[in-house]
């Protein structure tokens, strides 16, 4: 493999893996919403939010876990936390 060859290699497949591979990475978001504007074909808040990630995964990866939402706030704003990937984000 000539210096060339490798350059290139480093400078076009490189940067692709790298990107691939942070798409599994998960960061955490905190989403304010506002409880008043929940669809009534939700009984409670947390279905409503458990509903919007689920669509996210459908759309965007197909890695829904109940363990993506990480907590329900409800005292000083309203709204969830998540664990979500970049792609998802």
């Amino acid at each position: 493999m000539s210096l060339f060859s490798a350059l290139l290699y480093f400078l076009i497949i490189l940067p692709f893996s790298l990107v691939s591979s942070q798409t599994n990475v998960t960061q955490t978001f905190i989403i304010r919403l506002q409880n008043s504007l929940k669809p009534s074909e939700y009984s409670n808040v947390v279905d409503w939010y458990s509903s919007t990630l689920r669509s996210l995964s459908t759309l965007r990866a197909p890695n829904y876990d109940d363990n993506m939402m990480v907590h329900v706030y409800n005292t000083v704003f309203q709204g969830f936390s998540a664990k979500l990937s970049g792609e998802q984000a």
